[in-house]
């Protein structure tokens, strides 16, 4: 309880609300995020969120049991006074501090092995469960005192096995929803935004292209063909890093004009002047985008630029399609009818789409370009995809130029 006052009386959600905050540290700070307006998605939070609840409650019953009886346990089964209750108890628990940093290790190893995220998750906490299962069945026929320390122990450790995982689940399923303190989040972004993130591209990839002989995926992640996919802001991304210039005269006079919204210092001025044109990415998809005018010029794609996929939702009003799509010299543009900003990103949008609509349509036209681009693959099924041929949906409209 003191702590608690001590917290409320000392500690601020914001440091610029905090006394002993100096003005040279203020500078320091990132633009202040200002609350989402965004409506929440509760219809498919709560239904993807209970069978996470429900899990967690299963392993908090566990971790109560451990946490009320154990000590108790050692002391009345074995008539232990109180320090020696107390040393083969905190044996079991330090298995389960183990167990809570294992757990978010190897469940980050396989999906880094497996690139399949249900997977890495999944594996980790139904093994949990079962190892723990395991783990305490011989208590029903042992009474050597080693023998059940180290089954409890055990137990205890493939129980925090899922601490991790379930932990990292609700950041998997909504990201937006989770006190997330990413500054690309932030509401204003901050000016330098708009080369960090295409900085950021080209150093993922480079990054990727000289993996140490050690890393699992040396030799196996390619990347002099890559396929680029930006959704919403990042669709700023897809048109600088597919050969879209900035407009340096553009930027030059709202510079000038004194715009708070881009960074006109020296580095970025660099930046923005060389672009970021990467020659290893060869086709991209640009979804629910837009794209800020204060750096790219209307006019700005040109015949150099890669055929881009628009993809585009009919209950999204506030990225307008045409604009982005007359400047294509080529490109395909899908619109989906009833479509909203997140069928391109956490997936649904109820109402009115649901993401088992609306997920495969953007699927199957990303991969199809995708392998078209990367694979080289000039097969009919991906031909008749991105010329029209076969009908994805009813929803979908496509146009190519």
């Amino acid at each position: 309880l003191i702590w608690v006052f001590v917290w409320f009386w000392y500690f601020r959600d914001d440091p610029r609300d905090h006394k002993g905050v100096t003005a040279d540290e203020l500078k320091t700070l990132p633009l202040p995020e200002k609350k989402r307006t965004a409506p929440i998605p509760w219809k498919m939070l709560v239904g993807r969120m209970w069978p996470v609840t429900l899990t967690y409650f299963c392993y908090g019953w566990a971790l109560w049991l451990y946490l009320t009886w154990v000590p108790l346990f050692f002391k009345t089964n074995y008539k232990m006074d109180i320090q020696k209750s107390a040393i083969f108890a905190s044996g079991v628990f330090f298995a389960g501090v183990v167990g809570d940093t294992l757990g978010g290790v190897i469940s980050d190893m396989l999906l880094k092995r497996t690139g399949n995220l249900r997977a890495s998750r999944l594996i980790v906490v139904v093994g949990g469960f079962i190892g723990a299962l395991l783990s305490l069945l011989p208590l029903f026929y042992v009474r050597d005192l080693t023998a059940v320390a180290i089954c409890l122990s055990a137990g205890f450790f493939f129980a925090e096995l899922v601490v991790g995982p379930l932990w990292s689940v609700p950041m998997d399923i909504a990201p937006d929803h989770t006190g997330n303190t990413l500054i690309n989040n932030a509401d204003p972004r901050p000016p330098a935004i708009y080369w960090w993130r295409e900085t950021d591209d080209v150093a993922c990839l480079d990054w990727l292209e000289h993996l140490p002989a050690s890393d699992p995926l040396h030799g196996k992640a390619r990347t002099n063909r890559v396929f680029l996919s930006g959704h919403s802001f990042g669709s700023t991304d897809v048109w600088a890093l597919s050969g879209v210039p900035y407009d340096f005269r553009l930027i030059q006079a709202n510079c000038a004009a004194g715009k708070q919204d881009i960074d006109c210092a020296q580095v970025a001025m660099d930046k923005y002047q060389a672009g970021f044109t990467d020659k290893r990415i060869v086709g991209a998809a640009q979804l629910a985008g837009g794209v800020d005018s204060g750096v790219f010029a209307p006019d700005a794609p040109t015949a150099e630029t890669l055929p881009l996929l628009m993809m585009t939702g009919t209950a999204d009003p506030d990225h307008p399609s045409a604009p982005l799509w007359d400047p294509l010299p080529h490109g395909w543009w899908v619109e989906i009818t009833g479509a909203c900003h997140q069928t391109f990103g956490l997936g649904d949008c109820d109402p009115p789409m649901t993401a088992d609509v609306g997920t495969p349509i953007v699927w199957t036209y990303t991969l199809a370009l995708a392998r078209k681009v990367v694979l080289g693959d000039t097969g009919a099924q991906v031909a008749a995809i991105l010329d029209g041929t076969t009908q994805v949906s009813p929803l979908a409209a496509l146009q190519k130029k």
